[in-house]
């Protein structure tokens, strides 16, 4: 009984206080931002998406992409800003994909690849 008691009454601890730093993680110092871009004629209601071997490009997964949009017919851009503290090259490709489809066209027979420099 006395156990109880004392467990019932013991002091309880402080909390300890959340703390705001003013200032970035270091991830933020090490990104930049690169542009996308492809000439390609499409037809109405086709995009054009970016996907590639980094997480900023959705690992390979077409459902993750990146879309592009178009700057001047028939360029396609997207300006991304890739986390390059780890990074030396990054593989990507071009794909088109219509509005409520699923299906994908890839744009080329081989993958880009792009040397990234800190």
């Amino acid at each position: 009984m006395l156990h109880f008691l004392k467990k019932l009454f013991k002091k309880k601890k402080p909390k300890p206080k959340h703390i705001e730093l003013n200032h970035q993680p270091l991830v933020y110092t090490n990104r930049k931002e690169y542009t996308f871009e492809i000439d390609y004629h499409t037809s109405y209601g086709q995009n054009v998406y970016v996907t590639g071997n980094i997480a900023e490009l959705g690992n390979w997964n077409i459902d993750k992409a990146r879309r592009l949009f178009p700057v001047s017919f028939p360029k396609w851009q997207a300006k991304i800003i890739i986390n390059v503290s780890i990074l030396k090259n990054i593989e990507y490709k071009y794909f088109l994909k219509k509005e409520g489809s699923s299906e994908v066209i890839w744009l080329g027979d081989h993958n880009h690849y792009m040397r990234i420099s800190k």
